[in-house]
């Protein structure tokens, strides 16, 4: 009898739980989206990220490279003059070797005319000027071993025309050690000391 009991009131709770008890809130789809989708769109956004990038990047060297900018206070020659300029250095301090005995004591002159030879000639020069590119064609029609150096101008038209190397002074570093402060120019060793003639073309 009390089996019997139990049964229907097991039975009548199981009905009551399966039977409408009240809604706590609204209910919406699963927005969730698939973890390899989701990986796939960003690795298809970092890409074209990415190649954006590099476009950008290739246009920007292509700009510079077809129209360097001028060295800084960089004039042009009005009139030829030829000048020398000494390669001597002072040390500032004591120079010592790795057993730490003075090799070069502080004050001594270095003439580095003595320790290293100048190769050739430098020509430094405003690619952006007719004149001064005419000029070097004509050092080179001469035989003369000439490496250019641009001050300004577009390195792809001279590349492309000459088919032949170019250097940009970035930042004005060669002219500054040279003491180069007008083109053309052109640096030789004459002994030791460096030679730099300002030419008007």
């Amino acid at each position: 009898m009390v089996r019997a009991a139990l049964a229907v009131m097991l039975a009548a709770i199981g009905a009551a739980q399966a039977g409408e008890i009240g809604r706590l809130g609204p209910t919406y789809a699963i927005q969730e989206v698939d973890g390899r989708v989701a990986a796939d769109a960003q690795k298809a956004r970092m890409a074209a990220r990415s190649h954006e990038f590099e476009v950008k990047a290739r246009e920007g060297s292509r700009q510079f490279l077809d129209r360097l900018p001028p060295i800084k206070d960089m004039a042009r020659v009005e009139r030829s003059q030829r000048r020398f300029v000494d390669l001597v250095h002072v040390v500032p301090q004591d120079v010592q070797d790795s057993q730490g005995r003075v090799v070069l004591k502080a004050g001594t002159s270095v003439n580095y005319g003595h320790r290293a030879r100048f190769d050739g000639l430098l020509y430094l020069f405003d690619g952006g000027d007719p004149r001064q590119v005419a000029l070097l064609e004509r050092l080179w029609n001469a035989k003369l071993k000439v490496q250019p150096i641009l001050v300004a101008g577009s390195y792809t038209q001279l590349v492309k025309r000459f088919r032949r190397p170019f250097y940009y002074d970035y930042g004005g570093a060669i002219s500054r050690k040279l003491t180069v402060t007008r083109v053309p120019a052109l640096v030789g060793q004459d002994g030791n000391r460096l030679r730099i003639e300002e030419i008007k073309p």
